[in-house]
């Protein structure tokens, strides 16, 4: 299964509209785009392509693993 950027970003979209709803355990921390780049997670300059990937990943880190399994069934959901 391919998947272009458009599907890409309605999948993002999609699991970020369910992580916001009330019923979800998931706290968003940080909004969402990165505000280094100049367009969702496109970025000019690579270092801040990489400094948003480890802040990223410090905060999937910081998730329990039932916020992780919750993350991964919305994109599951979305996908199919």
């Amino acid at each position: 299964m391919k998947i272009n950027e458009n599907d890409l970003k309605l999948i993002i979209q999609n699991v970020i509209n369910k992580l916001e709803k009330p019923e979800s355990k998931i706290e968003m921390q940080e909004s969402l785009p990165d505000e280094r780049a100049e367009q969702d997670g496109i970025f000019k300059e690579m270092n801040n392509a990489i400094e948003a990937a480890e802040s990223a990943q410090i905060r999937l880190g910081k998730l329990s693993l039932e916020q992780r399994k919750e993350i991964i069934q919305n994109i599951r959901e979305t996908i199919v």
